[in-house]
């Protein structure tokens, strides 16, 4: 029956010399910085195709909510248009849309500490 043994361990060490070797290990060295920053290229391009469509939904999201609002500012004039005249349920709307906004802007504001 015959022994075997893996290659690595059968066979007989090499008789390469000291700058060989350092090459090697320069060459493997070098390899594997490569593939790592071949890594970190596709992480990064992955990332920032996951944050570009959670940036498209929230503009998508922003604009169908926007429209939404002034759908409901415009239901909102013809409701109070059956109480008075339509330019004055225009302009309780209007106002009270500002008077929101305004509320809104100055609670911002104080958050980041800033006045306006």
């Amino acid at each position: 029956m015959i022994d075997r043994q893996p290659a690595s361990i059968a066979a007989a060490p090499s008789a390469r010399s000291v700058g060989e070797l350092l090459q090697d290990t320069a060459t493997h060295t070098e390899n594997v910085v490569r593939g790592e920053i071949r890594l970190a290229i596709v992480r990064v391009q992955d990332e920032l195709a996951a944050r570009v469509r959670q940036i498209t939904f929230a503009l998508l999201g922003g604009v169908i909510g926007g429209v939404a609002f002034i759908v409901l500012l415009i239901a909102s004039i013809m409701k109070l248009s059956e109480l008075v005249a339509p330019w004055l349920a225009t302009t309780i709307v209007g106002l009270a849309t500002a008077v929101v906004a305004g509320v809104l802007l100055l609670l911002s504001s104080r958050q980041t500490g800033t006045t306006t």
